[in-house]
């Protein structure tokens, strides 16, 4: 279910941007989602996520965030490109979200999420993915 999240598609574009495949930042978008995920995990499911899939999950946000700050400091962070292209990638998300999984955001992010991680530890999740054969 993780490969479906918003976050996961913007750390592609960011490692894209940062290795000159796009113009495109992400920055706009990620820091919305560092907002956002720490809405979610730290105070309204706080308890579904266990505090190990806290920190790592906000420390990727963090990170891929200032990955594509770092790449270029002064671009303005509501450079019109960049505007147009995130709304255009979310437009899309929305739609595949729709279209290929049969979902809303508002489900994804308010209902099946917080219940896959309920009652796990980041150690526990990662055993499981590495017995079943799939890190993602």
């Amino acid at each position: 279910m993780k490969p479906i999240a918003f976050s996961w598609w913007l750390w592609c574009i960011s490692i894209l941007y940062w290795f000159n495949v796009i113009s495109y930042s992400p920055l706009l978008p990620l820091l919305f989602a560092i907002i956002v995920a720490s809405y979610l995990i730290l105070y309204r499911f706080r308890r579904e996520y266990h505090w190990t899939k806290q920190i790592f999950i906000l420390c990727l946000e963090f990170l891929f965030a200032y990955i594509a700050y770092a790449k270029n400091p002064k671009r303005p962070l509501f450079h019109i490109p960049d505007l147009l292209f995130n709304s255009i990638l979310l437009l899309v998300y929305l739609v595949h979200l729709k279209q290929h999984h049969k979902t809303t955001f508002y489900e994804l992010y308010f209902i099946k999420f917080p219940q896959s991680h309920k009652n796990e530890t980041l150690y526990e999740y990662f055993e499981r993915r590495i017995k079943n054969k799939t890190l993602v």
